[in-house]
């Protein structure tokens, strides 16, 4: 079990790392692709062939 000084490094380690991909690739780019992965069907067998 993580104890809380390492849980509190991980989330922040996190937090930066979301940061600095958000400054990276601009919101136009990325998006899309969030809402294409969104909308993706989680089955094989709904996905269109």
């Amino acid at each position: 079990m993580a104890t809380n000084g390492v849980r509190k490094r991980v989330a922040r380690r996190a937090k930066t790392a979301g940061r600095r991909l958000s400054s990276a690739m601009p919101s136009s780019w990325y998006a899309p692709l969030l809402s294409w992965a969104s909308n993706m069907p989680i089955d094989d067998s709904t996905a269109p062939a």
